[in-house]
């Protein structure tokens, strides 16, 4: 008995002959999908699914009439028991061959194909599935390497020729082999003529999948939860949960003019870009820390220079202070990741152990060093279903100068309701505490001058439905050597249909460090001044949004106009025109984002009364595997790939990360595949790819972590022509005949007033219309025009012999 299908699956499909002649399609349509959907011939990427559960993607072949070929190979990587029969196969089962009847290795299989989405589902009784705790479900191994970049120049002259420039270059060098990720991450900026060269790592890393842990190597920056954040040369192990990086806090500010923007921590420089005139909001950065400030530099055209400090006490409410289970090592020297500060031959060892037990989780560690330790502690704790709370204790002994400290941190959400949440936090510092960065700097700052004493902070956002969102907030700072300081904000938006509506307002007095001091003793104090703003923004359909604003800045009132339009996949440009109080004269400026398939540009220009100015930025990704080289607009990451098309270029391929476009010999850069994870990528075939024809255009695969996935979609450019096709009598056929290719690969049916869509039409093509008498008639004297501009597909004309 043949188990492979249920009784109802394993019958042919009967089609209602009536139903097909009322539908004006011939009866005979149904003969050729009786036995359900197939697969293309020949060998292919599929995705499997084996008793409900996702394992990936295998390499597999299907014969004439799209029947799975199970091999002894599949069978096992599928996880299925190896069959044994003391009297051989069963009677009628193929055992030789290169496509076996699935009897052979999977007989109480139940197989369902599904030919449109890629996949086959299989169903076997557990007894069937080998004794282990899972298949292998990730492809992994591959090798490829890759080039990231982003690069943007920014110069503005004023009357008098005084000219103000910066350059900024920021590149990442590696490679992936054998599921090993080593990377090499260097900056280069340029300000005045003056240049600055930063090494900010460089590493080589595997994860351990038997024992869910990464092992990295390097110049490094230390995970985990208790002593993230220290620059390192030498190692570290950690769970493979800690690669994903703390939720960044979004950066918000106002810039009176196109302005350079540059976020730092802990002296060293996470992000720079430049920002149009008006409010921003910088979220795509880096944060390694959620116990230091965050010092936020916005430089404006004419040299002057804002400075505002994001609390660490806001970032513990936004950041993901979840613990991690499994232990967490790191060993190596310090280095310097900032130009200020230095070090000489720090050693230093650090371990901690996470561990969860119900609703409470928490962390244990230490840290060694010469003539330096800390210990530290953190656990979360949900409260309730809606609360959910955070505390961390870090103690210190600087043995070099005789000195104990402590600094603690606690945060505390709560969603009250379906509309309002709350979150508290604060930190606490004692005179005496230093990080061993502070401890072993060979720049020693006075004991009491070692920056802020306490900081303690409040939120509250609350969801005004049909009337938008507000939310507040309020930090309070004080110093060893220097006034307390807060910071206020609060804002209110709203959108109704196309239309919506921001208003905000902050203002701070909090003491922040100079550009010189660098995190250490502030004794370079600016204020950041008090902002208010207004924006009102109009979607007018077609992908243009107009909007109108005012803000006032230190007794100066700003108002402008702006139109923003995505014109299409690739081109998006920006428009806006600003004037202020007692300042004559009005400003316009004008950007435009260029997304030309293997890389993105950015272009912008700025005129005023005193003066021009103008910037660039360009970044984009190249990598290359054995398939060939491909290029992308957006970053590599760990775990990536490529598709090979064929010869087609310009092929549209949506990825996880975003669109791509297969470049020279047909190659697909996939900038970033989840890791463990299932990641989608499908061909984009509707505009210009209409006259491209995928075998495979949809698939779903499952990667570890530093694999190089090389991927097939079988591509090809193909003639699509219309034909209106007439009999011997020179009569229209009647719609609902089957149409043939090489007399019996049904493709398609004539349609009304005789027409035919042939999809791949070749020259040495034979095509018949079965009519209905039950004869054949060929198709000859095939006439077509050129596709015009704009045009689908061609056009022509046909006689039926």
């Amino acid at each position: 008995m043949d188990h492979s299908k249920s009784d109802e699956e394993a019958r042919p499909v009967q089609f209602d002959l009536e139903i097909l002649r009322e539908r004006g399609l011939s009866p005979t349509i149904g003969e050729y999908f009786r036995d359900g959907p197939r697969f293309q011939m020949g060998a292919q990427w599929v995705a499997f699914n084996v008793n409900g559960d996702d394992i990936g993607r295998r390499r597999t072949s299907f014969d004439a009439t799209g029947r799975l070929c199970i091999t002894a190979t599949l069978a096992a990587s599928l996880g299925l028991k190896a069959v044994e029969r003391p009297g051989g196969v069963q009677a009628g089962a193929s055992a030789v061959g290169d496509c076996p009847d699935q009897r052979v290795h999977a007989p109480r299989a139940v197989i369902v194909l599904r030919p449109s989405e890629g996949a086959v589902e299989i169903t076997v009784p557990p007894e069937d599935m080998m004794a282990m705790s899972h298949p292998e479900r990730m492809e992994t191994g591959g090798v490829g390497a890759l080039l990231n970049y982003r690069a943007y120049a920014y110069e503005s002259r004023t009357i008098g020729a005084q000219k103000n420039a910066s350059r900024y270059l920021d590149t990442e060098l590696g490679f992936n082999a054998g599921d090993w990720i080593v990377r090499s991450h260097q900056m280069y900026s340029q300000n005045a003529g003056i240049g600055h060269y930063r090494w900010q790592s460089a590493y080589a890393q595997r994860t351990f999948v038997e024992h869910k842990q990464v092992l990295q190597a390097g110049r490094i920056t230390t995970r985990g939860s208790l002593f993230a954040g220290l620059p390192l040369t030498g190692a570290q192990w950690f769970p493979e949960r800690g690669l994903k990086q703390l939720r960044n806090y979004p950066v918000s500010g106002v810039a009176a003019t196109r302005a350079r923007v540059e976020i730092r921590q802990n002296g060293m420089l996470l992000h720079s870009t430049v920002v149009p005139p008006g409010p921003f909001t910088v979220s795509d950065y880096p944060l390694v820390d959620k116990t230091s400030d965050l010092r936020v530099s916005i430089v404006e055209e004419n040299g002057n220079e804002q400075i505002m400090t994001v609390p660490a006490a806001s970032l513990l409410l936004l950041s993901d202070n979840t613990q991690n289970e499994g232990l967490t090592m790191a060993a190596g020297q310090l280095w310097s990741a900032a130009d200020v500060r230095s070090y000489d031959n720090v050693p230093v060892v650090t371990g901690a152990y996470g561990w969860a037990r119900g609703s409470l989780t928490g962390t244990l560690g230490g840290l060694l060093s010469r003539q330096y330790a800390s210990a530290a502690m953190a656990a979360n704790w949900k409260v309730a279903p809606h609360v959910s709370s955070f505390a961390q204790m870090v103690a210190s002994r600087d043995g070099g100068r005789d000195r104990n400290g402590a600094q603690g941190s606690a945060a505390l959400a709560w969603l009250i309701g379906e509309h309002v949440s709350v979150g508290v936090s604060g930190n606490l510092r004692s005179a005496g505490y230093r990080t061993v960065q502070e401890a072993a700097s060979v720049i020693q700052a006075p004991i009491s001058g070692s920056g802020a004493r306490s900081q303690a902070g409040a939120t509250v956002s609350m969801n005004l439905e049909g009337w938008g969102a507000v939310s507040a907030g309020i930090t309070r700072t004080s110093y060893f050597d220097a006034q307390p300081g807060t910071t206020y904000s609060a804002s209110w938006g709203v959108g109704w249909r196309q239309v919506s509506l921001q208003v905000g307002v902050s203002r701070s007095s909090t003491t922040t460090a100079s550009a010189e001091s660098a995190g250490f003793a502030p004794y370079g104090v600016q204020r950041a001044p008090i902002y208010v703003y207004v924006n009102l923004s109009i979607a007018l359909g077609s992908g243009v949004t107009i909007s109108s604003y005012g803000r006032r800045t230190d007794d100066v009132t700003y108002y402008g106009a702006s139109i923003d339009q995505r014109v299409n996949d690739t081109v998006a440009y920006r428009l806006s025109a600003e004037r202020s109080s007692g300042i004559p004269g009005t400003e316009a400026s004008g950007s435009v984002n260029v997304l030309p398939r293997y890389a993105s540009v950015s272009l912008g220009l700025s005129d005023r009364q005193t003066g021009r100015s103008y910037y660039g930025e360009i970044t984009g990704s190249m990598l290359a595997t054995p398939s060939g080289v491909g290029f992308s607009p957006y970053p590599v990451q760990d775990t990536f790939g490529v598709i090979r098309t064929g010869n087609v270029v310009g092929l549209k391929v949506d990825t996880p990360q975003g669109p791509v476009w297969s470049g020279p010999g047909g190659i697909v850069a996939v900038p970033a595949l989840l890791a463990y994870q299932a990641s989608r990528l499908e061909a984009a075939l509707t505009g210009k790819a209409l006259n491209v024809d995928v075998a495979d255009p949809s698939q779903v695969v499952r990667a570890g972590r530093g694999a190089v996935l090389d991927m097939t979609m079988d591509a090809r450019r193909v003639r699509r022509v219309l034909l209106t096709v007439t009999d011997a009598q020179d009569v229209v056929l009647p719609a609902g005949l089957p149409v043939l290719r090489g007399g019996n690969e049904f493709f398609s049916s004539t349609a009304r007033g005789g027409r035919v869509m042939v999809d791949r039409m070749q020259e040495d093509d034979i095509l018949y219309v079965e009519l209905p008498t039950g004869q054949r008639c060929m198709l000859q004297d095939v006439r077509t025009r050129a596709r015009g501009e704009g045009e689908l597909f061609e056009s022509g004309t046909a006689a039926c012999r």
